[in-house]
């Protein structure tokens, strides 16, 4: 239940069955997994360099996403309303009524979000 940090430098980031107000997961060359509930007003925040990020959230999440990659794909296992779309910019859209923050970034890598148990 409570916040949570972790970083690597050379491996795999996973963060499962949380629910803090702020969690953030950094690695620079391996893949980052997270698996948990955002809080209202909360933030989640996971980043690689080189490596893929994997979220899964519940189906009722409620968060303000932005998604970030340069080589690589997005992925959402559910259908996503996106504005307008700007090469070079993060991608951002709405998950139910918004309030926290889900910020998925891979610089060299593939972005998948689905929708879970998050737990």
């Amino acid at each position: 239940g409570g916040d949570v940090s972790a970083e690597s430098m050379d491996g795999d980031v996973v963060v499962e069955r949380v629910g803090g107000s702020d969690v953030e997961a950094v690695t620079v060359d391996g893949d980052v997994r997270f698996a948990g509930v955002i809080r209202p007003g909360g933030r989640v925040r996971l980043v690689t360099h080189d490596g893929d990020v994997t979220a899964e959230v519940p189906e009722d999440t409620s968060a303000d996403v932005e998604v970030s990659t340069y080589d690589g794909e997005f992925m959402p296992d559910f259908p996503v309303r996106v504005g307008r779309v700007e090469a070079g910019r993060p991608l951002r859209f709405r998950m139910g009524s918004g309030g926290a923050r889900l910020e998925l970034q891979a610089f060299d890598g593939d972005i998948q979000l689905r929708s879970g148990p998050g737990r």
